[in-house]
């Protein structure tokens, strides 16, 4: 037989089983890539989201350190302190001693400077007389009188490595002709903003040259191994740990760099940001093993959520098949061992409500092996793959908690920086100690000795609590006596406490008392957190999923929070709790270290927060899962019809099978299914075979029918013929003895009834009669019987309601002659035969009662067991018991009682079938 299709020929079983694993592994395909692509598209946008946001910060630092640092070298080529004392020092007139202590004053002023920003290396003022530095490092005196060329303004006043042999010379040809000789190797491979001094007049009289440690600066930065700087001429100026020498020759070997991805592969990829007017360029690399990683351990839960699914659908599959198809294999176990029952093969309809067709069946099995896989796969997909996105999530959130915790860090650095500083200069505690505030708010506001951000106020106070000076008026109140007291008890180290306002907002004050030479109390400086700052830090946080950020002192007490309730309050948490590490079911902690000061940034984050996301990513598009649900849902429906139309085929055969005119063969086709196959097969050969079956059946049972009918018509006859001879006898032989005693008109009379009686039962076109004319020719005979016999009397009780039922005839005669025969004829007394009726249920029961001498018990056993056996040869009472039981049944019949000496009860039993 040749198969066709493309499944290859197997049992129904099977071809169930690979259909509905198939169908599941489609369809787990089609959710598994949406799902596949929806989250690889989320955790490279929280990828790429990440690495702009660190470009971005490292970017906006170095903007803003380059940017005051540019500020910086313009400020001081004008600078009226700096002209001053240059001024001063110019001036041959003066002692020594004032020279001295005018270059000390410069430098002094220089490393005040220089302190204000991190990024400013050294700071350096070239005379053509000498130099003056911020930290005391010098260049070749030889360069004493260079001067930096027009080109450099045009260029925000930098200078990058390699660009000083062309942007600095000397006036004298001789000597810029020696400078040049040197190749300024001392300037050449530094990184410096440049401006020449003008005094007024626009007379110049030197340069102030401000050295950057820009690798410092990236150093100190967070993600700083991932980053490289190169200026514009690609000459490396910091490279993190990442960049190897094979990177930076790649980056130095492309000719264009565009903001963005400029090297791609599948270990890494390197993004280039454009630092503008510094010509400075920015890359950064991320590692993609741990993306890669990542995108395989998606792949592996796929592929481990595919093959557990798989392995439940086939063995879940297997068990639902053989259950469905259970009806389907006794069919074929019945046609394949030829028998045959009265059930209708059920295929396409249920004739019962309680019962469920192989279509319902099949329908159910693929919505189940279906459908269960899929939810399945889906719910084990999501479950693992929920695990990847929260730890992306968690990364991404601690990144941001991160860089929070690195800019309060540095601001909190800058601060007690500031302090210091300003706690031992001497100038500066000159001018505290003598109240002089002019002088203060000259170094402060006027000469910017100590650049103060916006974020945080200075306040100076005197001996006597006076303030002296105050950049903001918001803190302009004095010192009150116990955060006095707490700065005297904390040996020169820097207290802090909280300050509220009269709107009871909260701030973070820093302070520190101030000593003279002698060890006495000189003054004291705060400082004050702005809390716009510090407001600024918790929104940006807590407006994602954070539930609330705060710093915490060692104490565990709360100096600042996104929720002021909580400011002054105790943290309940634990302290040495790791990041990340979760506090209950619902929250968990990301605590890093504030290195200024023993404080710790604390962030309190909800899963609540994170797994809206996560649903929020899996459930954006759900019509699509919905509608591949549907189609599964469709599909369960479909598949059956397909697969029982051969089956509906044959059950149409079935169903309209005739035997006037039965096919004799079906069209086979070949479905690859054996079950099926098996069932055409066999159909169309036990088609046949039942033909000739039906033919034969036929045939036999109308000879079976014929002989049954002639054989209850001979053993009616034969029966009937069995009364007359009988009752013959008994008649003739009373007529005999009446004519002996000359009663001639009762012999006549006698033969008159006798007559009459033999005209009813000899007629055989009438064989069934109503009682009414059962009991009027049973008469007949008691009248024909009273002539001989003239001690018994019959009573009839049969109610007339009955008289129209049906019974065979001949059926109370015989019961009144063998009352006669063995009770009447063997006594002398009076003899009373009563004859009455009742209905029990669905039975008419006639009774006749005598009480003549009766029977023992064995007597009676043995007419019983006459009645009881299936022999038709008898006569009298057994005769009409079997005729009774031929017409009617074996449930109706003759039934004998009898007691010797008290009479004799003989019951017949007959259905009600009323006369029409």
């Amino acid at each position: 037989m040749k198969k066709t299709g493309i499944f290859k020929k197997g049992t129904f079983q099977r071809y169930l089983t690979l259909i509905s694993l198939v169908t599941a592994v489609i369809f787990m395909g089609l959710i598994g890539s949406i799902y596949y692509v929806k989250v690889s598209a989320f955790l490279e946008e929280k990828k790429h989201t990440s690495i702009d946001w660190k470009i971005e910060q490292m970017t906006a630092e170095l903007q803003e350190k380059m940017q005051d640092a540019y500020n910086t070298a313009i400020n001081l080529k004008t600078n009226e302190n700096i002209i001053t004392q240059l001024e001063e020092l110019s001036n041959q007139g003066r002692s020594p001693v004032d020279q001295f202590d005018s270059a000390k004053e410069l430098e002094h002023y220089l490393y005040s400077i220089k302190m204000n920003n991190s990024l400013i290396d050294n700071i350096l003022v070239i005379t053509p007389d000498t130099q003056f530095s911020s930290d005391s490092n010098y260049i070749d005196f030889s360069y004493n009188g260079i001067k930096l060329r027009d080109e450099v303004n045009d260029h925000y006043n930098f200078v990058s490595k390699g660009e000083a042999y062309n942007k600095i010379f000397l006036e004298d040809p001789v000597q810029n002709y020696q400078l040049r000789n040197s190749k300024l190797d001392d300037l050449n491979n530094k990184v410096f903003f440049g401006s020449n001094i003008e005094l007024t007049g626009g007379r110049s009289h030197g340069t102030v040259l401000v050295f950057l440690k820009l690798n410092d600066l990236i150093e100190k930065s967070l993600n700083a191994d991932q980053f490289a700087l190169l200026d514009q001429h690609k000459n490396v100026i910091f490279n993190g740990d990442q960049f190897n020498s094979s990177m930076l020759k790649r980056l130095s070997e492309l000719e264009e760099l565009p903001d963005g991805i400029v090297i791609e592969n599948k270990e890494n990829e390197i993004h280039h940001m454009n630092i503008p007017f510094y010509n400075l360029k920015l890359f950064y690399v991320e590692d993609l093993s741990v993306h890669s990683i990542q995108r395989h351990y998606i792949w592996k839960v796929i592929l481990i959520s595919f093959l557990i699914t798989i392995l439940i659908a086939y063995m879940f599959s297997r068990k639902v098949s053989k259950t469905t198809l259970q009806p389907l294999y006794g069919l074929l176990a019945e046609i394949r061992d030829n028998h045959y029952t009265s059930h209708e093969l059920q295929i396409g309809q249920s004739k019962s409500s309680k019962n469920v067709n192989l279509r319902e069946r099949l329908f159910f099995y693929f919505l189940i092996t279906i459908l269960v896989p899929i939810i399945l796969f889906m719910f084990l997909y999501f479950w693992q793959t929920s695990k990847v996105v929260l730890e992306e999530i968690q990364n991404s959130d601690y990144l941001e908690h991160k860089n929070n915790a690195h800019q309060l860090s540095q601001q909190l650095n800058e601060a007690k920086l500031t302090l210091a500083r300003m706690t031992s200069d001497g100038y500066l505690l000159n001018d505290i100690m003598n109240n002089d505030e002019e002088s203060l708010e000259g170094k402060l506001l006027t000469e910017k000795e100590y650049i103060v951000k916006d974020n945080l106020s200075i306040n100076i106070y005197g001996e006597e609590n006076r303030l002296l000076y105050a950049n903001n008026s918001l803190f302009n109140a004095p010192l009150d006596e116990k955060f006095i007291r707490e700065m005297k008890k904390s040996n020169n180290k820097i207290s802090y406490d909280l300050q509220r306002d009269d709107f009871n907002n909260v701030t973070i004050r820093l302070g520190t008392e101030l000593y003279t030479s002698a060890n006495s109390s000189a003054g004291y400086i705060t400082l004050y957190f702005n809390k716009e700052y510090l407001n600024s830090i918790y929104n940006d946080f807590n407006r994602s999923k954070s539930l609330n950020t705060s710093i915490i002192t060692d104490g565990k007490m709360i100096l600042s929070s996104g929720d002021p309730y909580k400011i002054g309050t105790e943290f309940k948490r634990d302290a040495e709790i790791f990041d990340g590490e979760p506090l209950n079911n619902d929250n968990y902690l990301f605590i890093t270290d504030l290195n200024a000061f023993d404080w710790k940034l604390v962030t309190e984050n909800s899963y609540e927060g994170i797994q809206r996301e996560i649903n929020r990513l899996f459930l954006s598009d759900s019509y699509l899962i919905f509608i591949i649900l549907l189609v599964a849902l469709v599909f369960s429906y479909w598949i059956p019809k397909k697969v029982i139309k051969p089956l509906e085929n044959i059950n149409t055969l079935f169903n309209t099978f005739d035997v006037n005119d039965s096919p004799t063969s079906v069209v086979e086709t070949i479905t690859g299914i054996d079950e099926i196959d098996l069932l055409q097969r066999n159909f169309n050969h036990n088609m046949q075979k039942m033909n000739q079956l039906i033919n034969q059946t036929l045939d036999a049972n109308k000879q079976r029918i014929k002989s049954e009918y002639e054989k209850r018509e001979i053993q009616m006859n034969a029966l009937q013929s069995q009364v007359n001879p009988h009752f013959l006898y008994n008649t003739l032989d009373n007529l005999l003895y009446i004519v002996e005693s000359e009663e001639t008109d009762k012999a006549v009379d006698m033969i008159s009834s006798l007559s009459r009686f033999f005209r009813f039962i000899t007629n055989r076109e009438k064989f069934v009669i109503t009682i009414q004319e059962e009991i009027a020719y049973t008469k007949a005979y008691i009248d024909i019987m009273s002539q001989r016999f003239d001690n018994f009397s019959c009573t009839w009780h049969v109610d007339e309601r009955f008289y129209h039922y049906k019974t065979i005839k001949l059926i109370l005669q015989p019961l009144i002659e063998n009352a006669i025969h063995h009770g009447v004829k063997h006594t002398k007394d009076e003899v009373t035969i009563d004859i009455t009726s009742q209905h029990i249920d669905d039975m008419l029961q006639i009774i006749v009662k005598d009480n003549a001498i009766g029977m023992n018990e064995e007597e009676l056993k043995h007419v019983r067991e006459v009645l009881n056996s299936r022999n038709l040869d008898k006569s009298g009472i057994y005769n009409v018991d079997a005729r009774i039981k031929l017409y009617f049944g074996d449930k109706y019949g003759v039934d004998i009682e009898s007691e010797l000496g008290k009479g004799t009860k003989v019951t017949i039993s007959l259905p009600i079938l009323q006369n029409d």
